[in-house]
């Protein structure tokens, strides 16, 4: 490629220049039927597309050659891998730069890729205005607005302007792609291959802090605490941290924060499972203060007691406003600022399953969990009496305790071999130890006892031995035992004739 070179032609300063009046039109051959003549070629055509393609070239980089007709390709392919990265003029949170050929409205469009060189890390949501061009936000891969650390100083940000229905309320966006150096937002995992949030991969199903639920007098409701709690799809699968979770469960009904399925078991165990549905509704909104505007809904419905995402961690909506589900006004349990962007909501609840015949998983594991639902662990598995309600007890943490201790053995006999104590109806399959107290009286004197109590064949055995010379002697002995064998213990024991041998029950571990 190269400028013309032939006979007749004349320096740049001679060319001939377009005219500066007329109307645009196009070429044609003639048709001498209707008296149209063909269109002469003038010059100033053929130097504009001689000079538009010398362009080219000088924007690649490349020195024209008269003998290669491959350059134009050539430069072409260059310019494509060619980064143009430009300089950060705008301040913090609010980035600007200068393109070589300034973007308008109408270039300025969806597609639209910009390479900017970061002069400041960003410390909250962020703005990008190329060019002079009205500032439109930037939101991450997780179509959420920037929160903190995602731009680096010294690092390229790659932005593209979008269109997303139901991100920033259908308005343009700047989706950060990468940013070297940067925090990189990424939606929630939903498949073992995606990348999860941070939230998603801390810790192990179960894990909770400050676990605690008290049943004064039986009932058929509870409610559990804990400061937060790790919930997993499947053992090994997509994890989810739930913090501040408050949860009810009334054994009378069936769903989410209810019995799975049929009816509570008179005198078992049910387990309870903390669950989660990690997007309840996608809504366009702000927060001021403790107020959570929504402007509109995409999907789903918000309601009491579901976490906002997007927001401050362990945000939950407590009250409604003019809101009920949809666009109004809600009430919020933290004072933030956040912009007008998209946001969504989680929610956690509890689920009762009948735990009395069989050991309840760490996940939840049959075929009724509530729609939406997609992640649970196992929190506790609670006795239930004669009407199938929770009996009274505490627990903290993995730590049941009943209110009264439960006599489990009472006996004027002993016994040199080995004696099975059953505790089917008290301690449950899960139990890891049961703990309580071993006992005995005497009702004359001179009475001599002797026992030991145990797992299976001696494992971690606990030893009473006493002796009294008047009547009415008595001793108590704590005990705490792995349970080797769910739900039983054994014993060993002597005493005298009068004498009582007794085995009560304070709590379980599971």
């Amino acid at each position: 490629m190269d400028r013309l070179i032939a006979s007749n032609s004349v320096a740049a300063a001679q060319a001939d220049t377009a005219p500066t009046t007329g109307t645009a039109q196009y070429a044609t051959d003639g048709n001498p039927a209707s008296n149209i003549p063909a269109t002469r070629w003038p010059s100033y055509q053929y130097n504009a597309i001689q000079e538009e393609l010398i362009a080219i070239l000088t924007s690649a980089g490349i020195t024209p050659d008269r003998t290669n007709n491959g350059q134009i390709v050539a430069a072409i392919k260059a310019l494509f891998k060619k980064n143009s990265v430009l300089a950060d003029v705008g301040i913090v949170n609010a980035y600007a730069a200068v393109n070589a050929t300034p973007l308008v409205a109408a270039t300025w469009v969806d597609g639209t890729m910009q390479a900017v060189k970061i002069a400041h890390s960003n410390t909250g949501q962020s703005t990008y205005a190329p060019d002079g061009l009205p500032a439109i936000p930037i939101y991450g891969l997780g179509l959420l607005p920037l929160a903190n650390g995602e731009l680096f100083a010294g690092g390229t940000a790659f932005l593209m302007r979008s269109t997303i229905t139901g991100v920033n309320s259908g308005n343009p966006i700047c989706v950060l792609m990468e940013c070297a150096g940067g925090a990189q937002q990424v939606a929630p995992a939903t498949q073992p291959t995606h990348a999860p949030q941070m939230s998603q991969v801390a810790g192990v199903v179960g894990d909770a802090r400050n676990f605690a639920m008290t049943i004064s007098t039986a009932s058929a409701s509870g409610t559990l605490t804990a400061d937060e709690v790790i919930v997993e799809s499947a053992l090994g699968g997509i994890r989810y941290c739930i913090p501040s979770l408050s949860a009810s469960c009334n054994l009378a009904s069936t769903g989410a924060g209810a019995m799975d399925t049929g009816s509570a078991p008179a005198s078992g165990f049910v387990a309870l499972y903390a669950i989660y549905n990690p997007l309840v509704s996608m809504f366009y909104g702000s927060i001021s203060g403790t107020t959570l505007t929504v402007s509109s809904v995409v999907s789903g419905a918000l309601a009491v007691g579901q976490y906002v995402q997007g927001a401050a961690p362990g945000t939950k909506i407590t009250a409604l406003g003019t809101g009920t589900g949809g666009i109004g006004t809600y009430t919020v349990s933290a004072s933030q600022t956040v912009a007008a962007g998209s946001l969504s909501t989680g929610s956690a609840a509890l689920l009762a399953t009948n735990a009395t015949s069989a050991a309840a998983p760490n996940v939840y594991g049959g075929a009724n969990m509530p729609s939406g639902y997609t992640a649970s662990c196992l929190v506790s598995v609670w006795p239930t009496n004669s009407s199938g309600q929770f009996v009274a007890g505490y627990q903290k943490d993995r730590k049941f305790w009943f209110l009264s201790p439960v006599s489990i053995l009472s006996s004027t006999s002993g016994s040199t071999a080995q004696v099975t104590l059953s505790g089917a109806t008290v301690i449950p399959i899960n139990a890891k130890t049961a703990f309580g107290l071993i006992g005995a009286t005497s009702a004359t004197a001179a009475q001599q006892f002797s026992s030991y109590l145990n797992s299976a064949s001696g494992v971690a055995a606990q030893s009473l031995t006493a002796g009294y010379t008047v009547a009415g002697g008595a001793v108590l002995d704590p005990w705490e035992l792995p349970m080797a064998t769910a739900q039983t213990l054994y014993y060993t024991g002597s005493v005298s004739s009068g004498g009582t041998f007794n085995v009560s029950l304070r709590g379980f571990t599971i």
